[in-house]
């Protein structure tokens, strides 16, 4: 079986200044910046149904720095700021720490772009597939870093295969794919074998990148 551990956001559109972490900001569910409250969620998902297993509230930093607003809202003193990354971490934390099995951990840049936090997971030997910004640098035939569109750029033609990422709303979702050897990680008797991912959707749409870390094993 597949188990995941999604982790996403979603806005909150709202009238007024009052409710907790409200601000003018984006919002995915809006598509565009509007005043509104940001949640993130860990999400369980696997062959027999999917489920929120975790939530926390952002809270924009000219909210926590305003400590009579986070009073007069419920939010008590000892909560401080925090990315949403790092609300993202904290509920991983808890959830692993409960026991909860997990093959993968997915997520969009927003918390792919984070480096602390693919480190974080590849010391705990867990597999993930993070989406990262075209601009990021990725250790690449150290020690140089190197953008990722650039690493994208320097494959052939011929290192690319076409596959669908699952039918749509028009059909099935034909993207090229290319999966690029990136490094091993080794600890003891356990290695995590690191690459990146990109896919590119046929007749456009751009590219998107990845983070890869998989086949975690006993050496």
């Amino acid at each position: 079986s597949l188990w995941m551990k999604p982790v996403d956001e979603t806005g909150f559109i709202k009238k007024g200044t009052h409710s907790a972490g409200v601000q003018r900001q984006y919002s995915g569910t809006a598509g565009c910046v509007e005043n509104s409250q940001i949640g993130v969620f860990l999400c369980y998902a696997g062959q027999g149904g999917h489920a929120f297993i975790d939530r926390a509230l952002y809270l924009p930093k000219q909210w926590t720095d305003d400590r009579p607003r986070c009073e007069a809202a419920g939010i008590p003193d000892a909560v401080p700021f925090a990315t949403k990354p790092q609300l993202a971490r904290q509920m991983l934390e808890r959830a692993f720490e409960a026991g909860v099995p997990c093959r993968w951990v997915t997520a969009d840049a927003v918390y792919g772009q984070d480096r602390r936090q693919r480190c974080w997971l590849e010391s705990r030997y867990q597999p993930f597939l993070l989406a990262i910004p075209k601009n990021e640098p990725l250790w690449w035939q150290e020690p140089t870093f190197v953008r990722a569109d650039k690493i994208v750029d320097s494959l052939t033609p011929q290192r690319w295969e076409t596959h669908s990422a699952g039918r749509g709303a028009k059909g099935e979702r034909q993207y090229d794919w290319v999966r690029v050897y990136n490094s091993v990680r080794k600890n003891g008797n356990m290695a995590i074998i690191c690459w990146f991912v990109a896919a590119e959707m046929k007749n456009g749409n751009g590219l998107t990148i990845s983070c890869m870390r998989a086949e975690t094993r006993r050496i």
